[in-house]
């Protein structure tokens, strides 16, 4: 599975969002994009979701234009991964695993024995099969998250995207979700995951995209591109980057305090 965007440009009314955005991405590739708030990450995936029209350029979904895409051919190629989820009715996880499977099901269908034994093969790949009898509302955020992805494999589509989904967790939970989206990457799934930790980028992405003012800043692997000039024209402050058995890692202010540090995992 590949996604491809051409010269895309997005306007709300007068206010353009997207200038001329162009990259490729294919299986078995996470993909972080990068940027700060406001820089049009979220409204390049609803583009490439569909939820979007009148943009201008092009999307290709394995090849194939987005636009001619139907939303139940679009939801059969692509999941969501939305940064939370918030219900008031008190599903169970295994239920809303279940509604991942509603995608290959037909307009008064109801899942069955074989969508059930998807939603548990999803929850054991994510490794929480544990919780599928509890209530989604009481399990922690990072569990939620794991559920979320879970529904999404369910969905039975290769290409994940993901839209900040570890901007509510703490910094344990970040590294857990993080470490299981890598995995996915590993067994061929193609993730495009928006963040604003370049932490998380270093350690687990195989590909960075930079979106800056709208624009493509820069793509490629967080060694290459990942300069000090760039991380200060992301998120305009100075900061100093320095390497860890090889690996550009540590984050700090020029002459002051330390704001962030990792080590290999």
């Amino acid at each position: 599975m590949t996604v491809a965007v051409r010269n895309l440009s997005f306007s709300y009314k007068t206010t353009e969002v997207l200038r001329e955005i162009s990259f490729d991405a294919s299986e078995g590739t996470l993909l972080c994009v990068l940027g700060r708030n406001g820089a049009g990450k979220s409204t390049l995936f609803r583009c490439i979701l569909g939820l979007l029209k009148g943009y201008c350029g092009d999307i290709l979904i394995d090849g194939m234009p987005a636009c001619t895409l139907s939303a139940r051919e679009l939801s059969r190629k692509i999941s969501y991964i939305p940064q939370s989820h918030s219900t008031v009715f008190s599903f169970s996880v295994l239920d809303m695993v279940m509604m991942g499977t509603t995608a290959h099901l037909g307009s008064f269908e109801n899942p069955g024995k074989k969508e059930r034994a998807a939603a548990e093969s999803a929850l054991d790949m994510m490794n929480i099969s544990h919780l599928k009898s509890r209530n989604f509302c009481s399990i922690s955020g990072g569990e939620q998250q794991m559920v979320l992805i879970a529904r999404a494999i369910a969905q039975r589509t290769k290409i994940l995207i993901m839209d900040e989904p570890c901007s509510n967790l703490d910094y344990g939970n970040q590294i857990k979700v993080m470490k299981a989206v890598k995995n996915l990457a590993k067994q061929g799934y193609l993730i495009i995951q928006a963040t604003h930790n370049p932490e998380h980028v270093f350690l687990f992405a195989d590909e960075v995209l930079v979106i800056l003012e709208g624009r493509v800043g820069a793509k490629g692997s967080a060694e290459e591109i990942l300069t000090e000039e760039l991380m200060q024209a992301v998120y305009g402050i100075r900061v100093n980057l320095h390497e860890i058995e090889g690996r550009k890692q540590k984050f700090c202010l020029p002459d002051e305090k330390e704001i962030s540090y990792v080590e290999a995992i």
